[in-house]
């Protein structure tokens, strides 16, 4: 994920979905808890799974739409 360049004075706060969990990118892994690590970790070693996945989902739910 890109890092932004914020003006001082300003935070960036990431707008929440319901049901994503915040990504921890910015955090150094020596300031997660055990279960943040481990979530990250799987989360950076499963994105092209995950991203394949969602690919394939969607081109059977647009193949249904069609029929």
């Amino acid at each position: 994920m890109d890092t932004y360049q914020v003006p001082e004075g300003y935070r960036l706060v990431r707008i929440g979905v319901r049901g994503r969990r915040p990504t921890l990118h910015t955090v150094p892994l020596d300031k997660m808890t055990p279960q943040q690590r481990k979530d990250f970790k799987y989360r950076q070693k499963t994105v092209e799974k995950r991203l394949a996945y969602q690919r394939e989902y969607y081109r059977r739910k647009k193949a249904q739409r069609k029929t």
